[in-house]
Parts: structure tokens; C-alpha cells; sequence
């Protein structure tokens, strides 16, 4: 008698679902322990370290700190980086100047309702009539 070999189609939900999101989690060391040498495998691990906090800032939304981790990773990583690198920087760049003139818009809606300003404007007014 020839049986059927068994199928992906045959099998339960569970192991169907298993198989189909096993290759979208990577689990990643975070920390290591002072005494471990700096062999490849352990440069390989503080670079996953690295990324796995960088990735934890970005979830805090805290770009800059993410940014500064990431620059710390060897050269030839971050020639991989690079496009990335560029476009959080100028993000950061436009935040700063947006928080400039934010603050000098501030600055001039607050002189131009000072005590002050509103007499000069009044008595140029009364000046004008």
C-alpha cells in the first residue's frame, strides 16, 4: 500500500501558523558580560546588541539617541546605513529649526503685545488723526 507523504495543506492550523511566522521574529542579545573575549562572534553579538537598542530608542520615538548608537557601529556598517543615517539627521535638523521659528514667532507675538508696543501704537494712531 502507497501512503501519501505528509502536506503543509494537512497539517494543523497551529503548526501551519507556526511555519508561516517563524522567519519574522529574530531574537537578539542585548547585553553581554564583561569577561567575554572580542572574537568575531562576540563583535557579531555587540553589533546585534547595538541595533536591538537602537531599535528599542526608535520605539521611544528618541531619534537622536538612536542616531548616536548607530554611529558607533564600525565603518562598513554604516556605509549601509548611510541613506538612513542622512534622513534622520535632517529630520533632526528640520525639528531644530522648526523649534527656532517657533520660537522666534514667540518672541515677536509676545513683543508686539507688550504694554509698551500697544501705547506707541496707540499714540502713532493719535498722531496719524
Amino acid at each position: 500500500m502507497i501512503t501519501a507523504g505528509s502536506s503543509e495543506a494537512d497539517a494543523p492550523w497551529w503548526t501551519r501558523a507556526y511555519n508561516s511566522t517563524k522567519s519574522l521574529i529574530m531574537v537578539r542579545k542585548t547585553d553581554r558580560s564583561a569577561n567575554e573575549a572580542g572574537d568575531s562572534q562576540n563583535m557579531a553579538e555587540d553589533m546585534d546588541s547595538v541595533i536591538a537598542r537602537a531599535h528599542q530608542m526608535l520605539a521611544r520615538f528618541d531619534l537622536k539617541s538612536s542616531l548616536s548608537l548607530l554611529k558607533q557601529l564600525p565603518q562598513n556598517i554604516q556605509e549601509t546605513l548611510d541613506i538612513w543615517i542622512m534622513q534622520a539627521e535632517i529630520y533632526l535638523r528640520a525639528g531644530d529649526e522648526l523649534d527656532q521659528i517657533e520660537s522666534l514667532i514667540a518672541a515677536y507675538y509676545l513683543e508686539s503685545q507688550s504694554p509698551e508696543n500697544k501705547d506707541n501704537g496707540s499714540k502713532n494712531r493719535e498722531t496719524a488723526l
